[in-house]
């Protein structure tokens, strides 16, 4: 058996194998087992993006709830007269409205500080603490200062 090299009647040519439509169709094993990998990564991380946002949520939540404490004690110390006020130096744990008792129990503490400033001036420090669900302590504080003839005596005098 001879081969001849100058015969071209038999020359192979990668256009001369025909593979069937049918199986150049299907899908291997590991391209499947990429695109689950794939759905996989982006589901596990959809979640986590989730559990972020109700953190944040909560969170915000909490400021604000801390921020109505906060500004409703503040209001409260501005209706009272001068001698009122005198009266409450020092430090003093403030109960809550029983509204927010009801509903958050003791989750909120409220601390109010208040110490001589300069003559007739009051300075005043309100604290709230409380723990969230993962149980981490947070610490919010308002100062500011009150003074004999100011705000709170106008406002007290004016009713």
């Amino acid at each position: 058996m001879t081969f001849n090299n100058n015969n071209d009647n038999h020359k192979f040519s990668p256009n001369s194998v025909r593979v069937s439509s049918d199986l150049r169709k299907g899908v291997t094993i590991i391209e499947l087992m990429m695109a689950v990998m794939i759905l996989g990564v982006v589901f596990a991380s959809s979640f986590s993006l989730i559990g972020m946002g109700f953190i944040m949520v909560e969170r915000a939540r909490d400021m604000t709830r801390v921020t109505q404490i906060l500004q409703n004690e503040v209001e409260d110390l501005r209706t009272k007269n001068w001698s009122q006020i005198e009266a409450l130096e020092g430090t003093a744990i403030v109960s809550l409205d029983s509204a927010i008792i009801a509903e958050y129990g003791d989750r909120y503490t409220v601390t109010r500080t208040l110490s001589d400033f300069k003559d007739d001036q009051m300075d005043l420090a309100i604290t709230v603490v409380w723990t969230d669900n993962k149980g981490v302590t947070h610490t919010r504080t308002f100062y500011t200062l009150f003074t004999k003839d100011g705000l709170n005596d106008f406002y007290y005098r004016a009713i």
